[in-house]
């Protein structure tokens, strides 16, 4: 990418001193493939509801089952990433169909992750999750229409998710047979899965794995040790292959290995267990790759966000542009504006998409997800040097933001141009509880708090690059 770096000759828009990110180097370095998905997997578990860390545990089983069973190097690596990565297509399409018959995302998916088999706990399941918050004699009302709705739309929901989770992996450039294992997770060892209806052989090898080391995390962090036993040898033949089922149960009577898997630390050297150690290049373009993919997993969870990160990174690149600033400073604006809401996986889809006002609680779930995208973007090594600039995006300059309450100096002019073109976005873009505002109307709006909650020669600098935002 390289960034049209403006020559004015009139007066600077901004008079306050731009500062460089110097951390970030624009080399072609490379760094691990393993290091950079610690980190987003972690996002990724947020969407899922299960003890943090479920898919860096997911992994380190997934790598010792195909270490028992005598994988390859290649093919162990391949079983790493797609551990990684198998709820990398999720925010695409489970939530939809959650969203339509009003549950909550984040509980529908720790339900999900259990797998019941019995017609009782399904309904039970569901019913914990159904039209979240709602009386039962409405759920009761309403359960037909929806059931229809559900039954309609999950086919279709569940190769949505596969088809992104192989998207990510292509563009992440990890191998077809991570792509084809990604494509595979919603398939069934009896044959009855989706998308394709695979059955047994058919199914990719990384994928039997990871739905063995996944499930035994879901029972052992939700529910116990001994459960998960059990539940292993309930669905071995139905969901489950049960050669590998015989492998985990194995593994799990082992001192060593139940020592790795509740670790503390396991997050710190689980990346040293990729076989072929994996490696991503540094430079500009392929860095701005990633992170648009994963800004998009963020947005496409509501069609209220659709296109929130990208343009949220393009406003915020408009405004460095204005002076001139150096094309390292644009480079790390654009990576943190694309990765500014991360944290926002975690943040149950009723909650944004709510009409209503939020309460408490729903707030709660609110003022996190900046915590939330900071803890991400540092686990990855790779983006840690935006963390801040990315995570204090709802921070104010009279100290009233969230989540550290910053103000004045303690926030650099990086943070406060992304702060800017989020708000700017944000007003810009449609609601569930008001149309999209015109873009006078946002600026009249920004304005207003200029010098008081936003930086006011970023809001000048904001009025002056909309010139080029309509253009563009």
């Amino acid at each position: 990418m390289v960034y049209k770096v403006g020559n004015h000759d009139g007066d600077r828009i901004l008079t306050t001193e731009w500062q460089s990110v110097g951390s970030l180097s624009l080399g072609s370095r490379s760094v691990p493939m393993s290091n950079l998905l610690r980190g987003f997997s972690l996002a990724l578990d947020l969407t899922q509801g299960l003890k943090r860390e479920h898919a860096i545990r997911t992994a380190f089983m997934a790598i010792k089952i195909a270490e028992e069973c005598g994988l390859t190097k290649a093919e162990r690596s391949d079983v790493f990433y797609t551990a990684y990565l198998k709820d990398s297509g999720c925010p695409a399409a489970v939530d939809m169909l959650l969203e339509l018959v009003g549950a909550n995302d984040i509980a529908g998916h720790r339900e999900m992750k259990l797998e019941h088999e019995s017609t009782f706990a399904r309904v039970r399941s569901g019913l914990r999750t159904y039209r979240h918050g709602k009386p039962l004699l409405l759920k009761l009302i309403r359960l037909p229409f929806d059931l229809r709705t559900a039954s309609s739309k999950f086919p279709g929901s569940a190769q949505v998710r596969c088809t992104v989770g192989r998207s990510i992996a292509a563009r992440l450039g990890l191998s077809e047979h991570v792509q084809d294992a990604l494509y595979s997770v919603t398939e069934r060892f009896e044959g009855t899965g989706l998308p394709r209806g695979l059955k047994a052989d058919e199914i990719s090898i990384a994928s039997r794995i990871v739905a063995v080391s996944q499930l035994t995390d879901a029972y052992r962090t939700l529910r116990s040790h001994r459960e998960a036993e059990q539940v292993l040898k309930d669905r071995a033949d139905s969901l489950l292959d049960p050669e590998l089922v015989d492998v985990q149960l194995g593994l799990l009577r082992q001192k060593n290995f139940l020592d790795g898997l509740d670790d503390p630390g396991i997050a710190e050297w689980i990346a040293q267990m990729d076989p072929t150690d994996t490696r991503v290049n540094t430079d500009r373009d392929e860095m701005l790759d990633i992170a648009s993919a994963f800004g998009e997993v963020v947005d496409i969870k509501s069609r209220f966000t659709a296109s929130h990160s990208q343009g949220v990174a393009k406003t915020a690149v408009k405004i460095g542009l204005q002076p001139g600033m150096d094309e390292d400073a644009l480079w790390a604006l654009d990576l943190a504006g694309q990765l500014h809401d991360i944290g926002k996986l975690g943040v149950p889809i009723t909650i944004p998409n709510k009409v209503d006002k939020l309460s408490d609680d729903e707030w709660k779930f609110v003022r996190e997800h900046p915590v939330d995208t900071r803890r991400v973007l540092i686990a990855t090594d790779l983006f840690a040097p935006i963390a801040d600039m990315a995570a204090n995006h709802h921070e104010k300059l009279d100290g009233t933001g969230y989540p550290l309450g910053l103000q004045g100096e303690s926030l650099p002019l990086e943070h406060r141009i992304v702060a800017v073109a989020d708000v700017f976005d944000a007003l810009s873009a449609e609601r569930p509880y008001r149309a999209a505002m015109p873009r006078a109307k946002v600026l009249e709006i920004m304005d207003g708090v200029a010098g008081l909650k936003l930086d006011e020669e970023v809001v000048a600098a904001l009025r002056e690059a909309t010139r080029s935002l309509l253009a563009a």
